[in-house]
């Protein structure tokens, strides 16, 4: 079970960058006002020019998904581990592109600026502790290999 989940683990995140492209499309998922490097989305609720953080993800899916296929020949080895890489990686750019998604003025979950920076926390946090627990582990010893 723990191989399907490491051999699908890049291909949701291109399944991420897909979604995203769609955001773009619809004008949604934007960033905070910046009128030097934003852009005005049709259909948006101002007509302002906001930052295209649905790209910046997208991008940053895509680059992650290449990253997860060419690593594989390495983490294929452990269970859980492409996986676990994925939620990291995952969780640490959205985590970052969080801070130009929303106002400084609000405040979730005490120090995160939105519920999907708390989420990416968790995500990273618990990524990190998957990892350990992955290479703490006793390694089973084959004794019955030809020789």
């Amino acid at each position: 079970m723990a191989f399907s989940f490491d051999l699908s683990a890049p291909y949701i995140l291109l399944g991420h960058a897909v979604g995203r492209i769609g955001c773009f499309l619809n004008g949604c998922c934007y960033g905070i006002v910046d009128p030097v490097h934003g852009m005005v989305f049709p259909g948006g609720e101002d007509q302002l020019p906001h930052l295209p953080t649905q790209l910046w993800e997208m991008v940053g899916d895509f680059a992650l998904f290449f990253m997860l296929i060419w690593a594989r020949r390495w983490t294929l080895r452990y269970s859980w581990l492409t996986l676990a890489l994925y939620g990291l990686t995952y969780g640490i750019l959205r985590f970052v592109i969080e801070f130009w998604r929303r106002s400084w003025d609000k405040r979730y979950l005490f120090v995160f600026n939105s519920a999907s920076q708390a989420v990416s926390g968790i995500l990273i946090l618990v990524s990190i502790a998957t990892m350990a627990w992955i290479f703490m582990r006793p390694r089973k010893v084959h004794t019955n290999l030809p020789n």
